[in-house]
């Protein structure tokens, strides 16, 4: 007759083993079949099927059941351990009691949670039709940055054979979120939908976080339903916010009505509005309205977006279209006039990051995203971008933001970037033309060290699973050329006067000349990228008074320098306030240390060799109390060792 009983069924000591490889498959692919990719969906066979046997089952009891899950390319770990659960009889929509309780163990991130549930279900599996009353849930423990959570749930639940009733839902929680303090409450007293009418009460959710981090205060309300089940109608749902968080603030309110039809499984949100008002310190206060409209069907899995937002007077239109929403396949355009995305993000922390912090990049595995950008003028990481044209591409775990192009301080860049899930590789090539390199380190970075218009070009290529191991990896290719410029932290130009002082030279620096920096008309130098490590032997720095060359390296992976400048001065130092006595000198000076506080030190054995003791032994001899070599006296200081103390109070080192 087409129909299966089962009196009872019981599994105990269960135990389940679920992997996904690096390669995104799951250890259960290959049961489809040969030939199905990851995240396909199995195609039915061709041909007549008859109808779907019925099932009643009686009773079903899960004892001491362990589910396991990891993801090798994430590492992320997740067990469900101690499950129990009980349910039956469930035939005929008859009421049995129901019971489920387990415990979940994870990290990456971090769990440690309890779970358990009780209540009275019916199922009427010949209607499609099932119910849960006295239902009552509980979650309690940790998850990520979650501690203590305390989680309830109850209320009365039906659904199928075309109706939807909610009775008496009622949600409440509390924890620590990061160090905040976290609560939250949901009320739906009565919906009722069926085929011929929908009615219900209105619903009201609120959600508080307060703490050192800051605080967060939002309202939802929803009016009651309207309709039926097949034009159904909500007049309003309404979201007020209010966040802030180190002195940045958000507040506004969110709205708009619903239209759905149930058993067509679309839904519309014919005109959401929205009027948020940001701040910042030291910021005056951003505008945001935004008006937009939201088409879903959900079972052709489709989505239209079509909104458009003025950013402190300023236009913005988005378009976003999905054909498919599991693995999403979806393509959008954004064209704004100016975007300051600072104003939204959250500041930047001060701690530095983690070399151990994991780089996820598994989320690129299974979407397919095509997309355009074009903004006037982007503010992101207080780096000011101007026509910014771009492409993106996300397919088979690659990510690609090519090409794309941008004004940047009075100059262009241009280039492609590439991130790979698969192997969690990064790849770029970027050309930088005719920038001014002191208010971009300005901006980026906060530094002020280097000045001159600039030409970049860098070709580069990473991979690792942390932020140190991608730093180790760093390979490929750069070249920097800078005109007009200047060097901060070392004034040699006047170092050289000192030296050019003690044999005999005439005049001084004028007051500008002794700020410490050394000017240049132009610098070039190329580095060879490898193992984190940027090895330069070709620099090369111009000006009229001083030659500058080097080599050295600059050790990424772990943020430190050593290098070696060797500064010459030019054949004569006529018209530089200077004589000729010191023409030929080359000063050398050390530059190491970490990125945050390099030194400088001047080699003064190096000096005094390459000066040569005939020259700056005479000039010094005075000084240094007439002596031009080693003293006849057994333990007499010699020459060099005078004209080195001497240098040392020259340069102040």
């Amino acid at each position: 007759a087409g129909n299966v009983a089962l009196e009872q069924v019981s599994i105990a000591g269960l135990n389940l083993e679920v992997r996904k490889g690096k390669d995104g498959r799951m250890n259960f692919d290959d049961l489809a079949g040969p030939g199905r990719e990851p995240g396909a969906e199995a195609r039915p066979e061709r041909g007549e099927r008859g109808p779907a046997p019925r099932f009643a089952v009686g009773r079903l009891s899960i004892d001491r059941g362990r589910i396991a899950y990891r993801d090798e390319a994430s590492g992320q770990d997740l067990v469900i351990e101690g499950l129990n659960a009980k349910l039956g009889p469930l035939e005929g929509g008859a009421a049995s009691p129901l019971s489920l309780a387990l415990s979940i163990a994870g990290h990456r991130p971090e769990v440690a949670m309890k779970v358990a549930v009780s209540g009275e279900a019916r199922l009427d599996s010949a209607r499609g039709a099932f119910a849960v009353s006295k239902f009552d849930a509980r979650v309690g423990g940790s998850a990520a940055t979650m501690k203590g959570l305390d989680l309830r749930l109850t209320g009365n639940l039906a659904a199928g054979a075309g109706r939807i009733e909610v009775n008496q839902l009622a949600l409440a929680a509390s924890g620590t979120f990061d160090r905040d303090a976290m609560t939250a409450s949901l009320r739906a007293p009565s919906i009722s939908v069926a085929p011929d009418k929908a009615s219900g009460a209105a619903v009201e959710g609120r959600f508080r976080l307060a703490g050192p981090q800051g605080s967060l205060e939002a309202r939802l309300d929803m009016a009651a339903i309207e309709g039926t089940a097949s034009a159904l109608s909500i007049p309003e749902i309404a979201l007020v916010l209010d966040a802030a968080r180190q002195g940045r603030r958000i507040a506004g309110r969110v709205a708009t009505p619903v239209k759905a039809s149930l058993a067509a499984g679309t839904w519309e949100l014919p005109r959401l509005a929205a009027d948020l008002g940001v701040s910042a310190p030291g910021k005056a206060r951003a505008q945001v309205n935004l008006q937009a409209s939201v088409k879903a069907d959900l079972r052709r899995q489709n989505l239209a977006v079509d909104a458009q937002a003025k950013l402190d007077g300023q236009d913005a239109k988005l378009k976003v279209s999905a054909t498919r929403f599991a693995p999403l396949d979806a393509s959008f355009d954004l064209d704004a006039q100016r975007l300051n995305l600072d104003d939204f993000l959250p500041p930047k922390k001060d701690e530095p990051a983690r070399p151990d912090e994991p780089i996820e990049l598994a989320a690129l595995i299974g979407p397919r995203v095509t997309g355009k950008v074009r903004i006037g003028a982007l503010r992101v990481s207080n780096v000011a971008l101007s026509d910014l044209r771009a492409e993106l591409k996300l397919a088979g775990g690659r990510l690609e933001l090519a090409p794309h192009s941008a004004g940047l301080y009075q100059g262009t860049l241009s280039g492609a970037l590439a991130v790979e899930a698969r192997g969690n590789r990064i790849s770029l090539r970027e050309t930088v033309q005719g920038v001014q390199i002191n208010p971009l380190l300005r901006d980026l970075a906060d530094k002020d060290i280097l000045e001159g218009k600039g030409d970049v070009t860098l070709e580069l290529n990473a991979a690792g699973a942390t932020v140190a191991q991608m730093k180790r990896s760093l390979a490929g290719t750069a070249r920097v050329v800078l005109k007009d410029g200047a060097y901060k932290g070392i004034n040699l130009a006047e170092s050289f006067r000192k030296v050019s002082g003690v044999l005999g030279a005439r005049g001084t620096a004028s007051p500008g000349e002794r700020s410490q920096k050394t000017d240049f008309s132009e610098a070039s130098a190329s580095f060879a990228i490898k193992g984190g490590v940027a090895h330069n032997e070709d620099l090369s720095m111009k000006s009229p008074f001083v030659r500058v060359a080097g080599s050295g390296d600059l050790d990424i992976g772990n943020s430190t320098v050593n290098y070696i400048a060797k500064a010459s001065l030019v054949a004569t130092a006529t018209g530089q306030q200077g004589r000729d006595d010191a023409a030929g000198i080359t000063l050398p000076v050390r530059i190491h240390g970490p990125f945050a506080a390099v030194k400088y030190d001047v080699d003064y054995g190096a000096l005094v060799g390459a000066t040569g003791l005939d020259r700056l032994g005479s000039r010094l001899g005075g000084i240094l109390g007439g002596r031009t070599g080693g003293d006849a006296k057994a333990g007499a200081p010699s020459a060099v060792d005078g004209v080195k103390d001497r240098l040392k109070g020259l340069f102040g080192r």
